[in-house]
């Protein structure tokens, strides 16, 4: 909610690379890794391509979210590939996947569990939650028609998470659309109890 995966897809979109996100839910072997890779490389008409089971990828960023949840046996595999003068990630399956070419992101948002290699081998950012003012701007720039003072209300119902703080505005008001007698702070109040923020 820092804007971690947002940075990382807009770091691929301005290399003009196809853009790889991996969560841990999404993999329990190096073969769920291989597999999508492949899936991103495929919609971009590049699928990797290998002989006697060795292949090369792209260039592509490959983002890992919430790195510190991986398991043991993918954290060892990607140390492995993101070596680099090793630079090969060895799959369950005997695939070897030459990581040259690849950037590689990593995401955490608890550093104390962080696998003690991956700080060595990658280049900290840190990222900070946005401010109450800092969200009322967002939110201004997505509905200029509403006053700085409905802004202000909705990120003081949300004042963390820029997407959270859009969708209470939005549904803010879709409220008072529907009830044009009730004030904006009573509009606020209502949507944060229907949500369960209040």
């Amino acid at each position: 909610s820092a804007g971690k995966t947002t940075l990382a897809r807009i770091y691929a979109d301005t290399v003009e690379l196809p853009f790889v996100e991996i969560s841990p839910k999404q993999v329990k072997k190096l073969d769920d890794v291989f597999r999508l890779i492949n899936a991103v490389l495929v919609e971009h008409e590049m699928p990797l391509v290998g002989f006697r089971n060795k292949f090369r990828l792209p260039p592509c960023v490959v983002f890992f979210d919430e790195v510190h949840a991986l398991s043991d046996n993918i954290v060892q595999g990607l140390l492995k590939a993101t070596e680099y003068n090793d630079c090969v990630m060895a799959t369950e399956s005997g695939r070897i996947l030459n990581t040259k070419c690849a950037t590689w992101m990593m995401a955490t948002t608890d550093e104390g569990r962080l696998f003690d290699a991956f700080r060595t081998r990658f280049s900290p950012v840190h990222l900070n939650y946005l401010t109450k003012a800092e969200i009322s701007k967002i939110v201004k720039l997505a509905h200029p028609q509403l006053d700085d003072d409905v802004c202000r209300l909705v990120s003081h119902y949300n004042g963390r998470i820029p997407r959270k703080a859009l969708e209470f505005a939005r549904y803010m008001s879709m409220v008072r659309a529907m009830d044009q007698s009730m004030s904006w702070a009573d509009v606020a109040r209502r949507v944060a109890e229907e949500e369960g923020i209040a």
